[in-house]
């Protein structure tokens, strides 16, 4: 099995469970809707951003301008939309973890992969083909 973007797929069936939960609480909570609502969207778009950033990690993708927009658009509007409501420290006392733990957990993920350095491969001769 291939781990490469285990993390990603994992936070994208998150991100998906989340989303498809929030619409049970439509008619019971409306407030632990939009939070639920909310962290859904943003894990999803963070870990489509993540699994991008690290695409060009591994040199799967080209680092091309369009893909770095996409990327940092996608972050800052859902950014926006968790932390930009006139409720949020109060969304944030009474419903923490889809409120700011998930999208945190999201942002976070993405920035570490975006601000990794790639690797510098050394390579090591065989002592017995020198001679």
């Amino acid at each position: 099995m291939n781990r490469t973007f285990l993390g990603c797929t994992l936070g994208l069936i998150l991100g998906v469970m989340t989303l498809l939960s929030a619409f049970n609480l439509v008619q019971v909570d409306g407030e632990r809707f939009v939070n639920t609502f909310n962290a859904g969207v943003s894990v999803i778009v963070c870990s489509l951003a993540y699994r991008s950033a690290k695409r060009r990690y591994l040199r799967l993708a080209p680092p091309t301008r369009i893909r770095y927009i996409t990327e940092w658009v996608g972050v800052l509007l859902t950014t926006g939309l968790v932390f930009g409501r006139n409720d949020v420290l109060n969304a944030i006392a009474t419903d923490p973890f889809p409120t700011l733990v998930m999208p945190v957990w999201g942002l976070v993920a993405y920035l570490t992969m975006t601000f990794r350095q790639p690797r510098i491969s050394t390579t090591h001769e065989d002592p017995s083909k020198s001679q």
